[in-house]
């Protein structure tokens, strides 16, 4: 199974002497990234039952926050890796960072007011390494997708789960995702753009990928001015609803605040 390939991967890579070398990477391929922190190249029990679960595709971890503050490779986001944390450490964990970060309850929140009741929010990142900000250069961008096998190690572990539709839902806030999808051609199946009538720009794009007929929908949201939140206006999450096949309805052509484009 592709998920258990990238986990296991990933389990070898933090149980090496030298992950860096492990991975097949350089100082120069590393030079924008705090390599003292260890990267996250996802979070969750994805190696177990996904089934009531969301999963969120990130573009890479931020700065390194409560979790990496140890010098070198953080023993604790290590551990994780290694020994596969169980559902039950996993949740453990959230309550610690409730506490100390609500970045990830607040996508939780988020992501339970479009699907319902959820147990838990997954998030695989694009590419794995901390930084502040998104410093992946266009460059760099395509040849991590064109030249690395860890680009399409992450690409098939995503497959599997929509494929076998092991969880509840797919969103991505990062565009970058696209870029893997386009490789192995998987093609858009809808994009829906709502703009206020008063206003000059769009509020709320998303963009519709699906690997197979059955499988679960990736749904791309893109805020504007708010690009790692998915939306909260009702209307938006009517629609999202719709196009994750959640409420059984065709898309609405006419609504009182904003202008609806289908292509």
């Amino acid at each position: 199974m592709s998920t258990q390939k990238f986990v296991s991967y990933w389990q070898a890579v933090f149980s090496s002497q030298d992950p860096i070398k492990a991975l097949g990477l350089n100082g120069k391929d590393l030079t924008q990234f705090e390599i003292g922190a260890a990267p996250e190249p996802y979070y969750g029990y994805i190696h177990e039952d996904l089934s009531n679960d969301v999963l969120l595709l990130l573009l890479n971890p931020g700065a390194r926050d409560e979790r990496t503050r140890e010098e070198g490779w953080n023993e604790i986001v290590k551990d994780r890796y290694v020994r596969l944390w169980s559902k039950e450490e996993y949740n453990q964990q959230e309550e610690v960072l409730k506490k100390q970060n609500r970045w990830r309850d607040k996508r939780f929140q988020q992501a339970r007011g479009i699907v319902g009741d959820i147990g838990f929010l997954h998030t695989m990142e694009f590419f794995p390494f901390h930084s502040r900000k998104d410093e992946l250069t266009e460059r760099f961008k395509r040849a991590w997708v064109n030249d690395f096998p860890l680009a399409d190690l992450t690409f098939h572990a995503l497959k599997d789960i929509a494929v076998n539709r092991r969880a509840k839902a797919i969103f991505s806030v990062s565009n970058d995702w696209i870029r893997l999808l386009d490789k192995h051609n998987v093609s858009r199946e809808m994009e829906v753009v709502l703009r206020k009538h008063s206003g000059k720009d769009y509020s709320f794009s998303f963009k519709l990928y699906r690997f197979n007929e059955g499988g679960l929908p990736i749904l791309f949201c893109d805020l504007r001015g708010s690009p790692i939140n998915l939306p909260k206006n009702q209307f938006a999450v009517h629609v999202s609803r719709i196009l994750l096949g959640l409420t059984p309805e065709s898309l609405p052509l006419e609504h009182p605040e904003f202008e609806i484009r289908v292509r």
